[in-house]
């Protein structure tokens, strides 16, 4: 395993600016958020308790990693654990490195599809890990398993991550259960408070709690007047109390010119850069109409944002959501659309709650 310390490049919530990151090459990472580089200690501590110690950890030689008087290099002596580390201007060497680069993207990826505020780092971040480490994949020899049978030899149990996604409206009901559910967002479940089906809320308020009384609002009641207002109450509020760490946009799209260079991932960026500033693809707005055929008929497009179960080849299906229409070189929707379910050929792309996206037919 290894370990590094990564720059959040912002104060959360909580007044943290850093997290240690532990992974393997295998992408079993865990984080642990610290005010400060040198909290470090605090982080492989509870690292050591929550997964146990390592064959051999691997650093860089910063000074609060690396020195031998330091507190981080007390823990390592204390639980016998076997601490190397990498040469001189050689990260690729720390099997953490990997790992940090991925959370980085599927943060921000987080962070622009749910508008969540920026300050939130200390808890999307610790979801984004859970994500990945129970996400079976083939890298390196993980052979269609998931990270965390790899390293603990246990299949995990992901039944409280089915509910929610990271900052899903949802309703709550405060721990005394006297009153009516109130409207939040969920930030994940709670490892530290609470029962095994807890979840973190950001209430209105902006201070998050625990609950374990937590639903999902359903796509259908988001749609009701009621809820509308309730949402645009709440979104208000959540802008006024995070105002600093509110994503800036221009329309639909994220505007870096508000933000400082090193605010962001250099990877990430070029990869944002590609998908939103790409010159060969058009805008909505310039792009001719799905029923420009006139023997095409005029279908709703009912699919976005639906949610449904997908066979990936598990032992059982897995909900994937429906992002968007595809389209061809040519700009246009693929497939027709018809009243006929079985030969409706429309084509969309959906995406599953590990970030892996798809494409299939409406069919």
């Amino acid at each position: 395993a290894g370990t590094d310390t990564m720059d959040a490049r912002c104060k959360s919530i909580h007044g943290n600016r850093y997290a240690q990151v532990f992974g393997t090459k295998d992408f079993f990472v865990d984080v642990f958020p610290i005010e400060k580089k040198s909290d470090c200690y605090l982080a492989l501590e509870l690292f050591f308790k929550k997964w146990g110690v390592p064959d051999e950890l691997r650093a860089d030689n910063s000074k609060e990693q690396g020195g031998r008087k330091t507190e981080f290099q007390r823990i390592v002596r204390q639980y016998n654990c076997t601490f190397t580390t990498t040469e001189k201007h050689t990260p690729k060497q720390n099997p953490a490195e990997p790992c940090i680069r991925e959370l980085r993207r599927r943060w921000y990826r987080t962070m622009f599809r749910t508008n969540c505020p920026r300050a939130l780092w200390d808890y999307g971040y610790v979801h984004v890990a859970r994500i990945m480490r129970v996400t079976a994949s083939h890298a390196n020899d993980l052979n269609g398993r998931t990270p965390h049978e790899k390293v603990t030899g246990e299949t995990p149990d992901i039944s409280h991550l089915l509910d929610f996604s990271f900052y899903d409206w949802c309703w709550y009901v405060p721990a005394q259960g006297l009153q009516e559910p109130i409207l939040g967002r969920c930030l994940g479940p709670s490892d530290s408070k609470g029962d095994a089906l807890s979840y973190w809320v950001l209430p209105e308020s902006g201070i998050p709690t625990t609950c374990s009384t937590v639903q999902r609002v359903p796509n259908l009641e988001r749609q009701t007047d009621a809820t509308k207002e309730k949402q645009a109450k709440y979104t208000a509020a959540i802008e006024e109390r995070f105002k600093s760490s509110i994503i800036h946009r221009t329309g639909e799209k994220p505007d870096f010119t508000k933000y400082e260079e090193q605010d962001w991932d250099e990877d990430f960026f070029d990869e944002f850069k590609r998908v939103y500033s790409n010159p060969e693809v058009k805008e909505a707005d310039d792009v001719e109409s799905d029923n420009e055929d006139a023997n095409e008929p005029a279908i709703a497009e009912s699919y976005l944002n639906m949610e449904v179960a997908i066979d990936r080849g598990g032992e059982q299906p897995e909900l994937a959501r429906v992002t968007k229409r595809l389209r061809g070189v040519d700009g246009k929707p693929i497939g027709r659309a018809s009243n006929n379910p079985l030969t409706d050929t429309r084509m969309y792309e959906v995406e599953y709650s590990d970030g892996y996206k798809a494409a299939m037919s409406a069919n």
